[in-house]
């Protein structure tokens, strides 16, 4: 008698999907940044570059990862999907981890680069020390003048007085503040803005208004 009555691969490629797609959701819950990633089928995957303005090139290899994936085979047998659940759960977590180390690491060496990176130098971080991590960093508008920046940041230097609709209106959501949620909520609880720091956001928020239409202009479609 064979091991195995019969063997459908179409069983194991639908049970292989399953695993691969549910991991792939479970960790883009974890760590939004990923998720916000456009995902793209490709033949063959190839290194990223990136050129800057001074002629520096910044590459990145593909990421490989070999994942441990245990199933209960008791639990399997008798219908029970906690192994199942859990060892996704767990890769999810590994898969979503070594990605964004790669990522962060990548992500460093390129602000680092073209020069929008900001050393706090031991400083402890307050709204003078957002505003000059701002300075040095492009910033788009839409139509209404509105500024593309992540809804806690432009919660920062809101006036207490108005309606708060920075993490309501739907603008800009492709942006999004990567960091701890300890660092998350020692912003939250950050004291109301003073006048002056509403004026110094004001001013740089039109200048750098200034710098997006300039480069709107001089913008050539490729020939």
């Amino acid at each position: 008698m064979p091991e195995r009555l019969f063997a459908l691969t179409e069983y194991d490629l639908a049970q292989a999907k399953f695993v691969y797609e549910a991991m792939d959701e479970v960790r883009d819950r974890m760590f939004p940044v990923i998720a916000k990633i456009p995902k793209v089928e490709v033949e063959h995957l190839q290194h990223t570059r990136v050129t800057v303005a001074s002629g520096e090139v910044v590459e990145s290899a593909p990421i490989k990862q070999q994942i441990p994936f245990n199933i209960d085979l008791t639990g399997a047998i008798t219908g029970d999907s906690t192994s199942l659940m859990d060892s996704i759960g767990f890769a999810a977590l590994e898969k979503g981890t070594g990605e964004m180390k790669t990522f962060e690491a990548y992500v460093a060496r390129v602000t680092e680069a073209v020069g929008t990176s900001l050393n706090a130098k031991g400083r402890p971080l307050d709204r003078s020390v957002i505003l000059e991590s701002l300075e040095i960093r492009e910033i788009e508008f839409d139509d209404d003048g509105y500024p593309g920046l992540p809804p806690e940041v432009r919660h920062l230097f809101h006036h207490p007085s108005q309606v708060c609709t920075c993490f309501t209106d739907g603008r800009f959501p492709q942006y999004y503040l990567h960091t701890t949620p300890r660092m998350k909520a020692y912003i939250a609880q950050m004291p109301p803005p003073s006048e002056a720091e509403l004026s110094a956001f004001i001013v740089l928020m039109e200048k750098k208004k200034r710098e997006f239409n300039d480069r709107k202009r001089h913008r050539r479609l490729p020939r």
